[in-house]
This record gives C-alpha cells, structure tokens and sequence, in this order.
C-alpha cells in the first residue's frame, strides 16, 4: 500500500517524549497514546506503550528519510519483523489509537465511593451492616463502622460494598 503509515520506533528508557519532540523536529508525524489513571485526588498520566512511540512516514519515498529516526536522539530502533524494512502498523489498530484522541482514561480502578458516602456491605461477615466512607481507593475502601457500641475503622475492598443511596428500594403496596 503505497503512501503514508504508521510504524514503531523503540525509545531509550524514560526518552519517549525526547523522541517524539526531535522526530516532530525532524517533520515526522508522531503518536504517543497517554494512559491517565486516577490516583487519590490527582489524575497521574504516563504512556499507553512505555518505550515506544508511533511514528508516520511513507517507506516508499525516494528520499528515505525515514531511516534517520534510527539515529535521532532518543530513538534505539524502528520495529520489523524483515531485516532492513520497518513493518507497518496495521490501519485498524491506529485508527483505535487515534479516535481516543492520544488520552486513554482508566474507569477499571476509579474510586468508586466518595469521602462521606454512607455505604452497606454485601458480603462477608457484616452483611447488612452500615458504614461511612472515610478514605476511598482502588483497591480498599475505610469505612467507620459501629461496632459494639463503639466507632470502628474498617478496611474493605470496594466490591463488598454497595452505595445505600443506590440501593435499589423496596416498595410495600397494600
């Protein structure tokens, strides 16, 4: 297919985004897809591809400028599975990448609760039971609980935990 694509180039350690800047330098097309995760109350965002960066060019052009993102700063190699020839990204792949706009968010781990939230556990031993949301992260949710009498932290995963104002209720009709 002849025209422009879209390859890999291989980074040196932590020089991604020195890469991208001298092959835009360069008059290359570039693509470095983020990945933004949700970590207490700030947004942390890193590459989607740790170590590599896209980059466009057409392969086929009698200048080959192409083969001088092997020696720009920052950039170890273009990735192929032929000896000399880069191998192409498949069309499909980038057209993924580039519809998300070069910004993944991560919903899989994003606090699910809020600081106050009243929550009620739906297993374990305190089925049933009510708590106030405390501290709320990925992986563990602190929740103060009574006790016996008295006020208790409590850790939790999130998935034994229901929000009580989404509950779904229960109607009695007469």
């Amino acid at each position: 297919m002849p025209g422009p694509r879209w390859y890999v180039a291989q980074t040196k350690p932590h020089q991604s985004d020195i890469a991208a800047v001298n092959l835009k330098r360069q008059g290359f097309r570039v693509f470095s897809p983020k990945y933004v995760v949700r970590e207490r109350d700030c947004d942390k965002t890193t590459d989607l591809f740790p170590g590599y960066i896209f980059v466009e060019f057409d392969i086929e052009a009698p200048n080959q400028l192409w083969r001088k993102i092997h020696s720009t700063l920052g950039c170890l190699r273009l990735l192929g599975a032929s000896g000399e020839s880069p191998s192409p990204v498949r069309d499909s792949v980038m057209v993924e990448l580039l519809a998300s706009g070069g910004v993944i968010e991560d919903t899989r781990f994003a606090t699910l609760f809020n600081i106050g939230e009243e929550l009620i556990f739906t297993d374990g031993p305190l089925k049933g039971q009510l708590g106030i949301v405390l501290q709320a992260g990925r992986n563990r949710v602190a929740l103060l609980f009574s006790l016996l009498g008295a006020e208790t932290v409590v850790y939790s995963t999130p998935a034994m935990l229901r929000s009580v104002a989404r509950e779904p209720r229960t109607t009695v009709v007469r």
